[in-house]
């Protein structure tokens, strides 16, 4: 073999390890993106439920301060809870 088919064994053998390294990395950053991703939709999934118990409660905050400025109720001094 020559020189010069030597050279390029090389080169080829260099390309595909080169080949070889890009690959794995690409694969390790598309299971990092994948694990965000699904962070992503866990956290909107618990930002969505966030905004509907905020909602209901201050719902429930408007009919209580409703309640006291128009019926002049007041809060009970002992409170209990029954259970069936």
């Amino acid at each position: 073999m020559s020189q010069f088919n030597i050279l390029i064994w090389i080169c080829v053998m260099a390309s595909a390890l080169i080949q070889i390294a890009i690959t794995q990395s690409n694969r390790e950053l598309m299971q990092a993106w994948s694990l965000l991703d699904r962070q992503v939709k866990d956290l909107r999934l618990e930002q969505t439920r966030m905004v509907l118990e905020l909602g209901t409660l201050i719902s429930y905050t408007r009919v209580d301060l409703r309640a006291r400025a128009e019926l002049d109720m007041m809060e009970a001094d002992d409170v209990r809870v029954l259970k069936p």
